[in-house]
């Protein structure tokens, strides 16, 4: 008989890989997210609680979010790293596919994605960068008249 068992270890991590990966994983993360930040908004509340007891004021910004936002030329330039890294992946899939000398779909098509996604971040910079010319000049000016 030629049939396959479903406890055979190669067809059992042939689903469960696939299955952790698209199912599991992202779960995991998006509850481990969601409980810092329920534990983050505790522990403020447990202090504010404390602070109320103990008859002292609450500034209102110690409520506000900590995450720092980022300036108009950190989310431009963000656009240029994103696509260089992705590019560079790209460039080095396509090598390996080359020194290999295996022009498989495994190999080239994660290189040709990383690389047209690199192609577009790099063309979102210069787009940005000149979209956002005057906002990134003044913030220049800002942080230039600060120091």
């Amino acid at each position: 008989m030629n049939h396959v068992l479903f406890f055979d270890p190669i067809v059992l991590s042939d689903i469960l890989v696939p299955i952790f990966i698209c199912a599991v994983m992202p779960c995991v993360i998006v509850f481990l997210v969601m409980w810092a930040n329920r534990n983050e908004v505790n522990r403020k509340a447990e202090v504010a609680l404390k602070a109320i007891e103990k008859g002292a004021e609450i500034d209102p910004s110690f409520f506000s979010p900590i995450k720092k936002a980022k300036s108009v030329k950190q989310r431009v330039f963000g656009y240029l790293t994103t696509g260089m890294v992705l590019f560079g992946l790209g460039v080095a899939f396509f090598l390996i596919a080359a020194i290999l000398n295996q022009f498989e779909l495994y190999l080239v098509a994660p290189a040709g994605i990383c690389l047209f996604l690199g192609v577009a971040f790099i063309l979102a910079y210069f787009i940005s960068r000149k979209q956002f010319a005057a906002e990134i000049k003044a913030e220049d000016a800002a942080a230039s008249g600060k120091e």
